[in-house]
């Protein structure tokens, strides 16, 4: 389940780990100084934390991908194809650049190296990774709404209606209708549609992540 981050609760992160060295390291970086805004629950198995996440609600996931029941990216792929809307920061051992890269293709908001963060550095990924999805899935909405307009249009047309005729400015990217009030794509859609829309990062949303990791893991000569 995806929880809704509000302005004074805490962040609620699942932190799905088997090593417990590495778990409290993890637990120790995110509350450090007697930091709050994290509210930490622990699994060690794959099938634990697929259990956890029907049973509450969590605003981001920590996931280890070698655990007793689970390796690899597979551990990702099951978790993420259950629960995508609760986003995914991958922390692992396994230093591995294709990995990496192929991880955050795949959904992963981010991924870190055991051993190459620190407590600031751990706090900011997640942040950042959340309000990332945030921002993906508000374009999800954008994009899921346009598509059932451009179905619209498209069954109107087969039926021998009037078409749709809309301006779209250039420049801000608004839209014009017959009233002539220019609108954002969200305003002019919110009352007429609903859709959902799966979605999988894009090669130039996923670039500036993969240089972001690049410049915290360089490749070693």
């Amino acid at each position: 389940m995806s929880g809704t981050i509000g302005p004074n609760g805490p962040i609620e992160v699942l932190l799905v780990e088997d090593n417990p060295a590495d778990a409290r390291f993890v637990r120790m970086a995110l509350t450090a100084n007697g930091n709050s805004k994290f509210a930490i629950t622990e699994s060690a198995r794959l099938a634990d934390a697929l259990h956890a996440l029907e049973n509450r609600v969590f605003d981001m996931v920590l996931l280890d991908l070698g655990l007793p029941d689970s390796s690899g990216l597979a551990t990702f792929s099951v978790l993420y194809a259950r629960f995508r809307l609760v986003p995914v920061v991958v922390v692992s051992a396994l230093a591995d650049e294709t990995t990496m890269r192929d991880a955050v293709r795949l959904g992963a908001q981010d991924y870190v190296v055991k051993g190459g963060f620190d407590a600031a550095l751990l706090v900011r990924v997640l942040h950042h990774a959340i309000e990332r999805h945030q921002l993906l899935a508000r374009l999800e909405r954008s994009l899921a709404n346009v598509r059932k307009l451009l179905q619209a249009i498209e069954g109107s047309t087969r039926r021998g209606e009037s078409g749709v005729t809309l301006a779209m400015c250039s420049g801000c990217k608004r839209l014009c209708a017959g009233s002539g009030r220019w609108e954002t794509v969200e305003e002019y859609l919110a009352p007429l549609v609903h859709a959902q829309l799966s979605y999988e990062s894009c090669p130039d949303c996923v670039a500036p992540i993969e240089d972001e990791m690049s410049d915290r893991h360089p490749t070693r000569p």
